[in-house]
Formats: structure tokens, C-alpha cells, sequence
């Protein structure tokens, strides 16, 4: 399952959010992992730091669509998955911890978020 401008998705972090839609892609129609997307968040957990219905950044961690590797194997996770960040700080990581499994691909796109790739477990 791709992952376009629509889709929901949940989050991989410990910020609160349950059900997030992506709004818009950046960059390209459909996602792949590591990919900057733009997100409304629907339902949450904590009502105190998240506000429903406000725009949010995050970047795909996993993908239900299956990727192939260089090596000749396929990676599948089974939903799509989403790390959020700040609309006005960008840099600003909205969890303390990632909760489940990162593709090494992220790691790779990503290497300048190691607050992320540190707490995470990696395939």
C-alpha cells in the first residue's frame, strides 16, 4: 500500500498522537521512507501538548508497500508509520522516544536527526 496525499497513518513516537492524515507530500506524489510529508492530526492521546486539527511535519519511517533492498531482499512493514515534528520549529522533535522498529534506509536519509536514529531499533 502506497502511501499518497489522504492516507492515514499513526505515529512512531511517544508525542501523543494516534491518527494522523497526510495532507501533501513534498517533493513527489506518492511516499517513500524518509520522505518529508505535511500532516493533520485527527485523534490523541495527551490533549495538553497536541492540538487536534493542527498542521503538523513529520518524516515516514515505514511503509506498507514493500521496498527492495541492494542486497536482493524485500522489507514490508504492516502499516504506515510517521516520526512528527514542529510546524514552526521544524527541528523541534515532538516525542522523547521511537516506539518500533526504523528501516535502515531512514537512518541513511536522515543521519542529521540523531535523536531519532539513537532511540530507535533499526532492520
Amino acid at each position: 500500500m502506497d502511501m499518497y496525499s489522504g492516507t492515514y497513518t499513526k505515529s512512531v513516537d511517544n508525542s501523543g498522537a494516534k491518527l494522523l492524515k497526510c495532507i501533501c507530500i513534498y517533493k513527489s506524489k506518492n511516499a517513500s521512507i524518509g520522505s518529508k510529508v505535511n500532516l493533520v492530526l485527527l485523534k490523541t492521546k495527551q490533549k495538553k501538548r497536541l492540538v487536534k486539527k493542527k498542521k503538523y511535519f513529520g518524516y515516514v519511517t515505514s511503509l506498507a508497500k514493500p521496498e527492495k533492498r541492494g542486497d536482493g531482499s524485500i522489507l514490508k512493514f504492516s502499516k504506515n508509520k510517521i516520526v512528527l515534528f514542529d510546524k514552526d520549529k521544524f527541528e523541534k522533535f515532538l516525542g522523547t522516544r521511537v516506539k518500533g522498529i526504523l528501516s535502515k534506509s531512514f537512518n541513511k536519509k536522515h543521519y542529521r536527526f540523531q535523536k531519532i536514529v539513537l532511540t530507535g531499533k533499526f532492520i
